[in-house]
């Protein structure tokens, strides 16, 4: 396997370019593309990415790869997309519980939030079930319904 600077060698000659045209194309300075020349120090990797970008070869060959010095900016095998429906959801609070069965007088403190697809410019709270009476709704105890909130008719 080649080393960084041997292809880094390598790199300039097939492209013409010298050190100061890699520093000016890089911002890389002069002193340190000095000591990847010499093999002194290997450059981390986002520099060896501007090295290649900039001498138009691969970071992989760059590194000393066995893989050709060709750059390959697109990628190999794009999927096809499939587009999804954009439905943003809403967070809304759930402020008690409300009885099904037995009364029980919802008491207004925020349990926690939940989220819902649900807007139209209406405002929604929801309150979580206790109770069984409303099974035959498939409305279960433990259960969150989403209530909009109106003026009393």
């Amino acid at each position: 396997m080649a080393t960084f600077a041997e292809r880094f060698k390598e790199a300039l000659n097939m492209r013409g370019k010298t050190q100061s045209d890699v520093c000016q194309l890089t911002g890389i300075g002069k002193s340190a593309i000095s000591q990847y020349i010499k093999g002194s120090f290997v450059p981390k990797q986002q520099r060896v990415y501007a090295i290649a970008k900039a001498l138009n070869v691969s970071e992989s060959w760059l590194m000393g790869y066995d893989v050709p010095p060709e750059r390959e900016d697109k990628p190999k095998h794009t999927p096809e997309l499939t587009p999804i429906e954009y439905n943003p959801t809403h967070k809304i609070p759930v402020l008690g519980r409300i009885s099904a069965g037995l009364p029980l007088y919802a008491e207004e403190n925020i349990e926690e939030y939940i989220y819902t697809e649900l807007n139209g410019g209406n405002e929604y709270f929801g309150l979580r079930v206790e109770g069984d009476s409303m099974n035959a709704a498939r409305i279960c105890d433990n259960d969150i319904i989403i209530v909009r909130q109106q003026e009393e008719l």
